[in-house]
């Protein structure tokens, strides 16, 4: 959703995705101390921008990665909604 906010054109969708984003993160924060969370929270930071920003992990897993990657390449995120996920995960790292 985070991602959808910068790629809607109209007014009405980008607010609505804000809000699902939003409400995401609400849910994320009941859950962030979940290793599961941490090395995919990890793993999406380094596929936006190669960093892991201490996770929680020295390690970050390869196949989480890969996942994320092709994640972004499926949902055709560029560099802007890269950037709108690294913020919104940052926290949970």
């Amino acid at each position: 959703p985070t991602a959808m906010t910068s790629i809607h054109q109209d007014p009405e969708l980008q607010e609505c995705a804000s809000k699902t984003a939003n409400n995401g993160k609400k849910i994320l924060r009941l859950v962030c101390d979940k290793d599961l969370v941490k090395r995919n929270c990890a793993a999406i930071l380094n596929v936006c921008d190669g960093d892991a920003r201490g996770c929680g992990s020295d390690v970050v897993d390869g196949d989480l990665i890969e996942y994320w990657k092709k994640f972004f390449v499926n949902y055709k995120y560029e560099e802007k909604q890269k950037q709108d996920i690294a913020v919104a995960i940052a926290e949970f790292c």
